[in-house]
């Protein structure tokens, strides 16, 4: 009996038999845990990467189907979100415009703020800076400036205001047209004896032959106003000539 005593004595006990279980028990459960851990990153990264390639390639075709562009031409028809031009081939250019699209008077623009598409009319002629759209034929402007084209008006001096410095030109077929006189205007006189001098607005006669160049007014479209003023004080109006002249320098 004394000798199975010593010998229970030496033997492990019961909680050191449940702690080396529970210890083999957290190590197994570690390296499960590890392995299952390391399986679903491997699993799931391609799952990412895929996303990734799909948006960059989305993102590749959209740039395909979009290209920078500008157009000029003249307006044949607007409207609030639309402007239909002719360009200078003839073709016809659907523009559309959003609230980023930022409108350019012609010359220096003093009136930038308040200039929009409600300022744009037809016959006028503008350059168009956007973003082609190569699927829909459409171009989203982002830019749209409003060019300035030189006219040139002959005919006769058939009545002038003083006071308000504004010429009437009766042209060859019988319209008239008012042309508008301010301290930029360049006036000339040609005279076979003389050539081409400098004149002034006091020195237009009725009756007189006159070849105006200028750009009609934004806001009345029925004046225009004047760069160039020649005066043909030889020519009658019985003569049937249509002048080309150039200023001396």
């Amino acid at each position: 009996m004394e000798i199975c005593k010593r010998l229970e004595d030496h033997l492990p006990t019961q909680p050191k038999v449940f702690n080396m279980k529970k210890t083999l028990f957290f190590l197994l459960l570690g390296i499960l845990f590890y392995g299952t851990g390391q399986t679903y990153a491997q699993t799931k990264q391609p799952s990412v990467d895929q996303q990734f390639i799909e948006r960059v390639a989305s993102r590749v075709a959209q740039m395909k189907l979009v290209a920078r562009r500008g157009v000029v031409g003249t307006v044949t028809a607007v409207s609030d979100t639309q402007i239909t031009l002719s360009d200078l081939d003839g073709n016809t250019r659907f523009i559309d415009v959003d609230e980023l699209t930022k409108f350019s008077p012609p010359g220096n623009g003093s009136n930038v703020k308040n200039y929009g598409i409600s300022d744009i009319s037809k016959g006028d002629t503008l350059g168009i800076l956007g973003l082609f759209n190569k699927e829909s034929d459409r171009i989203l402007a982002r830019f749209v400036d409003t060019e300035p084209i030189e006219m040139s008006f002959y005919g006769t001096v058939s009545a002038k205001d003083d006071n308000l410095f504004v010429l009437t030109i009766h042209d060859e077929s019988g319209k008239d047209t008012k042309v508008n006189v301010d301290t930029g205007t360049k006036m000339y006189s040609f005279t076979k004896g003389g050539g081409m001098v400098k004149s002034g607005f006091s020195k237009i006669a009725i009756g007189e032959r006159i070849l105006a160049k200028g750009n009609f007014d934004l806001k009345d479209k029925s004046l225009l106003d004047a760069n160039r003023l020649f005066l043909l004080p030889e020519i009658t109006q019985t003569q049937q000539v249509t002048p080309t002249l150039t200023p001396a320098q």
